[in-house]
């Protein structure tokens, strides 16, 4: 239930435009690296998207963010995600689709 109310309210971030999301979830990484102990890992699955005809590599994004926060990449790995309705209509549709994610591990390695 409170999912489905953070999906519609105005406060989820998702819903910002790129640079206003951008600045949040920098803000985010930020914050995960100072509430982890050294030695503590943050684990994220981030999936590019597609921006007028163009992938939008977020992942390299994330990654450029992360280290800046203080954090060490330890795995990058890439997996074809089993996909959901949304994906599959638009495919349908001959639009192009991401059907890979990423899953990165960092980890704090300084006080």
């Amino acid at each position: 239930r409170r999912m489905m109310e953070y999906s519609k309210s105005p406060r989820n971030i998702s819903k910002l435009n790129s640079f206003l999301y951008n600045m949040e979830m920098r803000k985010v990484y930020t914050l995960c690296y100072q509430s982890l102990p050294v030695g503590g890992t943050l684990t994220t699955v981030v999936k590019d998207r597609i921006d007028k005809g163009e992938r939008v590599y977020l992942s390299k994004w994330v990654d450029k963010v992360c280290k800046a926060a203080g954090f060490e990449l330890e795995l990058w790995e890439k997996w074809k995600a089993p996909g959901h309705g949304f994906s599959k209509i638009a495919q349908s549709q001959g639009k192009e689709i991401v059907e890979d994610e990423d899953i990165m591990v960092y980890r704090r390695t300084k006080c």
